[in-house]
């Protein structure tokens, strides 16, 4: 009986051994999964980053693009109105007050 009691003994301090290395083991699998996912977690930002800054360079080249030709148009139109004839100015003052008169 006594023989038994000892292999009872004797599994359980096994049984424990076991136990805290896979309590170990299961640590640092979950601490090399937490690094692996704060390193998939910086490239995701720095790809991200990347992409919103090549958009937001993008953008301001189109704006720089629209302004520039917004100016162009405003000009040419500023333009024809200084080579506009008295006449011809007049009569388009005219029918703008006409336009709003008809209000």
């Amino acid at each position: 009986m006594a023989k038994l009691v000892d292999d009872i003994v004797s599994l359980e301090k096994e049984a424990e051994s076991l136990l805290a290395h896979a309590h170990a083991e299961a640590k640092n699998i979950e601490e090399n999964v937490q690094a692996e996912l704060n390193t998939f977690r910086q490239a995701l930002t720095q790809e991200v980053d990347k992409k919103i800054e090549a958009h937001r360079e993008k953008l301001e080249a189109n704006l720089g693009r629209a302004t520039v030709d917004a100016e162009k148009e405003l000009n040419a139109e500023l333009h024809k109105i200084d080579n506009m004839g008295e006449a011809a100015l007049k009569q388009q003052v005219d029918r703008i007050i006409s336009r709003f008169s008809e209000m």
